[in-house]
């Protein structure tokens, strides 16, 4: 009766860093001889049946390479992948006598195969299976700071720091510095650490807690509520992915009803959004801007200037020191002021007007015509329906056509 060895080892603090093929340990140098081939079954988790039987070259000088050798094989690994123990393999080691001994490796016990072994067990998910989680990888026997995955299963090392994924595709643990960030359950769950900080994504993607410096900021209950802290401030998303509250000394903004209403406060400030995406007010030392009317109305203010967009996203009015300027008519006229000068664009997004100091050039008809001016020199640009008049100190230059 063949003897039958199940090892199950948790991947706990695993260190991956000078890890080689070489076992350690004194009882655990295998003979030296030949390859010899070993029968490798394979068969589903638990307690179903053998599935698939596989020959395979055991190399006695590298009692856990040869495994993870027909493992990349089997599995269709790049060569740059590398493999791991996972926390729940089992390997069963069936030998004619019982010649096996252990690889002791950094929290990790792998069992050693001699070339008298005649079969070695690989748990190996077939559907229906029990668990329905492949957790078959094996060994840490990989290149230091590669990403060590196959079919769902990841460690990555950094200066001797373990970052897992585990079982389907879905289990993170990453470290920097002895700090720990994990990914759990179905690509759902991330912990991310920084200087003994925790961050977490819990519950199907949509929970999140991110801290830095001791601050915590979440995401809840099905990707849509979110806070966030900074130096002991608190901002939030809540309810349907449609409602925000950012805090910034003791400053409040938020977010709220579906996605439409906004409200940000800086220094006492306040700014709102409102109603279907389309209203907004911005406030900065006491000021207001306000966006109103199904995304077409805009009022911004700044030193108690003020500034619109009216009608359907086509109107705008801003203002600087006293100064207008104004867009209308379909989004194609512009009025621009700078220190009481005065700039338009009109009819049809083709013509503009632009002032300084007293200074006028326009732009006319279809886009086409372009006069710009620079210390009290004149240029133009003429040509298919593209008049233009340029003024320095109060002169006037004109050029008129004829559409044939």
């Amino acid at each position: 009766m063949m003897d039958k060895v199940e090892v199950i080892e948790e991947l706990s603090d695993i260190t991956i860093k000078d890890i080689g093929t070489e076992p350690s340990g004194a009882d655990t140098s295998p003979p030296k001889s030949d390859k010899h081939k070993v029968d490798i079954l394979l068969k589903a988790t638990g307690n179903a049946p053998i599935m698939k039987k596989k020959k395979w070259a055991v190399d006695p000088d590298k009692p856990i390479g040869w495994i993870i050798e027909f493992i990349r094989k089997y599995l269709k690994l790049d060569p740059a992948d590398s493999l791991f123990l996972s926390a729940t393999l089992t390997l069963q080691f069936l030998s004619a006598t019982p010649r096996y001994s252990s690889c002791l490796l950094p929290h990790v016990t792998v069992p050693v195969c001699y070339p008298m072994l005649q079969f070695l067990y690989v748990n190996q998910s077939f559907a229906p299976s029990p668990d329905q989680i492949v957790r078959n990888l094996y060994d840490c026997y990989g290149t230091d700071g590669k990403l060590q995955s196959s079919l769902g299963s990841a460690v990555w090392s950094t200066d001797n720091h373990c970052s897992r994924l585990q079982s389907s595709l879905d289990s993170v643990v990453w470290s920097t510095d002895n700090h720990c960030s994990r990914l759990q359950s179905s690509l759902d769950s991330v912990m991310w650490s920084t200087d003994n900080h925790c961050s977490r994504l819990q519950s199907s993607l949509d929970s999140v807690v991110w801290s830095t410096d001791n601050h915590c900021s979440r995401l809840q209950s099905s990707l849509d509520s979110v806070v966030w802290s900074i130096d002991n401030h608190c901002s939030r998303l809540q309810s349907s992915l449609d409602s925000v509250v950012w805090s910034t000394d003791n400053h409040c903004s938020r977010l709220q009803s579906s996605l439409d209403s906004v409200v940000w406060s800086t220094d006492n400030h306040c700014s709102r959004l409102q109603s279907s995406l389309d209203s907004v007010v911005w406030s900065t030392d006491n000021h207001c801007s306000r966006l109103q009317s199904s995304l077409d109305s805009v009022v911004w203010s700044t030193d108690n200037h003020c500034s619109r967009l009216q009608s359907s996203l086509d109107s705008v009015v801003w203002s600087t020191d006293n100064h207008c300027s104004r867009l209308q008519s379909s989004l194609d006229s512009v009025v621009w002021s700078t220190d009481n000068h005065c700039s338009r664009l009109q009819s049809s997004l083709d013509s503009v007007v632009w002032s300084t100091d007293n200074h006028c050039s326009r732009l006319q008809s279809s886009l086409d015509s372009v006069v710009w001016s620079t210390d009290n020199h004149c240029s133009r640009l003429q040509s298919s329906l593209d008049s233009v008049v340029w003024s320095t100190d109060n002169h006037c230059s004109s050029h008129h056509w004829t559409v044939v």
